[in-house]
């Protein structure tokens, strides 16, 4: 739980991004161009969730498992989707010349399922609603201002983390290339990080979606309460791009998948 709160508040500190401009793909991705159009956004993870929510809602006691299964794997959602991470996270060594960008893969209970397992997540777009703040105390009598972060997450339950190969107690994926400080002060303002993913039907249900949420819960020596619901996709990421959002340029493509 604690890298969970640690993960979501270094989230809101980098949820001032670049991507308030552009449109969305509505087109299949094609991942073999060398260059993406100026402020590329990838496809509306929020429009996605929603659609394969309302086309596929849980199983009903009057649909057998084998016909609910069959009916998801005829769907036509093959394509190759590419999502935009929103919050990221980066430094540059200008000694070495480095740039390292870092993306958090945390984990999300199914709300709808009564077993305790749970997903590892990435989170690639948040809504926030308006910060508020409050009087709370304790038993002994200490009171404090408490500021509350509220809103919704969407993101993508990942089916394939082994892929990543992550350090073992490391809640983040990592990955570093050689770019010269004056490309690098660029790219670090207009980063853009896109997961190129294929969906998957995972889960209890099983399903293409599942809901969770997060608490963080606000003490005396940390006074900030986190209360978001989520929202996420099962899916299979093949590769990770490194960009820049400006201009299209690509800096690096991780293959996961061939």
């Amino acid at each position: 739980m604690k890298k969970l709160f640690v993960g979501l508040f270094i989230l809101i500190c980098f949820s001032f991004n670049v991507f308030a401009e552009g449109n969305y793909d509505s087109q299949p991705f094609n991942n073999h161009v060398e260059k993406l159009p100026p402020n590329y956004l990838g496809h509306d993870i929020i429009k996605l969730y929603d659609d394969l929510n309302k086309q596929f809602p849980k199983k009903d006691e009057f649909e057998t498992s084998a016909a609910y299964i069959k009916r998801l794997q005829a769907a036509n959602y093959n394509n190759l989707y590419a999502f935009n991470i929103e919050n990221e996270s980066s430094e540059y060594n200008a000694d070495l010349q480095r740039f390292e960008t870092k993306i958090l893969v945390s984990s999300a209970m199914d709300l709808d399922d009564s077993s305790i397992e749970r997903f590892p997540v990435i989170t690639t777009r948040t809504i926030h609603r308006e910060t508020t703040t409050y009087t709370a105390s304790n038993a002994y009598g200490a009171s404090v201002q408490v500021k509350k972060y509220s809103g919704k997450e969407y993101g993508i339950g990942l089916t394939n983390k082994n892929d990543l190969k992550m350090e073992k107690y490391d809640s983040y994926f990592r990955t570093s290339f050689q770019v010269a400080p004056e490309k690098a002060r660029t790219l670090k303002t207009n980063l853009g990080i896109l997961l190129l993913c294929k969906l998957n039907i995972a889960g209890q249900g099983p399903s293409y979606v599942f809901r969770s949420f997060f608490y963080g819960k606000p003490t005396i020596d940390k006074p900030t309460e986190f209360s978001y619901s989520q929202c996420f996709i099962f899916a299979e990421v093949h590769e990770i791009w490194i960009y820049n959002f400006a201009t299209g340029e690509i800096f690096k493509k991780i293959i996961l998948k061939k």
